[in-house]
């Protein structure tokens, strides 16, 4: 049995060192919603290009060099067809790989109302709060919200609402110090950055730069996620219980042993009831990994002595199993004068 438990610990350690060493590259989960400006200004110029055509190509120049296993979804404000300051609508919901999809959604935009932007990254927010992993949302616009009476006070609210997400601010060549300042303490108050960009080429790079930053930063927080799993794993294995039965009866009071019951927190252990040894012998009757903390052990055995079969009392033992260690319980037989009873010693030893 000995034997056979530390072949198992050995085959353990080796399979955690094989996965640490050749497991495959951490593949990011990054979900992005970009919150696109289809207001009526977007048709301003900005050194004679529509501010529209500017946004359009810029996502196009994005979407042909993207990374792969991009979660990307699409969400308009100011479009065609929508009303005042509730104007916003998913034109594509966040999916995996489907840059074509994404391009066409940009390409339909037209700009036409108001530009309600903190309703726009609310509803964005919901669009996201299923997704896993790395989750931003890339605000694209020329200028500041035009329905918040109260802007501090509405990006106030917004950041409150964040849990891990980040929002990322484009201008599209803002001048007035007063959208500048308003988008940048958005970035600022909702974990994200400011940029101004001027032409499409400016956009990809500005956008590319944004999602390879993520994509490395959701590698790195699933690298230290797995080495801190396999560092726990570790641990669970060294935290160990090992119960150990030593008999040491004299032959003419004895001619064999059997074990009873051992119990593990009221948990029986299989098979114990057919177990016999001699009855000079040491055995280990347990060695397993085991939480930390108090553990309650219960053992019983019986003495057959040349035909009169005694049973001992069933004796309880709690433990304190030490995190990173191994802790074991030495059950010895003992005779008391009106009864066969068990001696115990506790140690705490280094795990292998």
């Amino acid at each position: 049995m000995m034997i056979f438990l530390s072949f198992s610990r050995c085959i353990f350690f080796s399979l955690l060192l094989f996965l640490l060493a050749f497991s495959p590259a951490v593949q990011a989960d990054v979900s992005i919603e970009f919150v696109l400006d289809g207001s009526g200004s977007m048709w301003g110029q900005l050194y004679d290009q529509y501010k529209i055509v500017i946004l359009k190509r810029g996502m196009e120049n994005f979407l042909e060099k993207a990374p792969p296993d991009l979660r990307i979804g699409i969400r308009g404000f100011g479009l065609n067809g929508g009303e005042g300051c509730s104007n916003t609508r998913l034109l594509l919901p966040p999916v995996m790989n489907a840059y074509p999809e994404v391009l066409q959604a940009v390409k339909r935009m037209n700009p036409s109302g108001q530009a309600p932007i903190i309703f726009a990254l609310r509803k964005g927010l919901k669009d996201l709060k299923k997704a896993e992993g790395k989750k931003l949302l890339i605000l694209i616009a020329d200028g500041r919200d035009s329905c918040e009476t109260d802007s501090p006070g509405a990006v106030e609210k917004l950041s409150q609402a964040l849990s891990n997400e980040e929002i990322h601010v484009i201008g599209l060549g803002l001048s007035a110090e007063e959208d500048r300042t308003e988008l940048k303490l958005l970035a600022a108050k909702a974990n994200g950055n400011y940029y101004n960009i001027s032409n499409s080429s400016q956009l990809a790079r500005r956008i590319s730069g944004i999602v390879d930053r993520a994509i490395r930063e959701e590698k790195e927080r699933l690298r230290l996620l797995a080495e801190e799993k396999a560092r726990q794993a570790a641990l669970a294995e060294k935290t160990r219980l090992v119960v150990e039965f030593v008999s040491h009866v004299p032959g003419f009071f004895c001619s064999k042993m059997r074990l009873l019951d051992l119990q593990i927190d009221g948990t029986p252990l299989s098979g114990m009831e057919t177990f016999e040894i001699g009855c000079t012998d040491r055995v280990r009757l347990y060695d397993r990994p085991l939480a930390a903390g108090n553990h309650t052990i219960i053992l019983q055995y019986g003495k057959d002595n040349h035909g009169d079969f005694l049973k001992s009392r069933p004796e309880s033992f709690t433990v304190k199993v030490i995190s990173g260690k191994t802790t074991r319980l030495e059950c010895r037989t003992a005779g008391h004068l009106l009864y066969w009873g068990l001696d115990s010693t506790v140690e705490e030893i280094d795990s292998p």
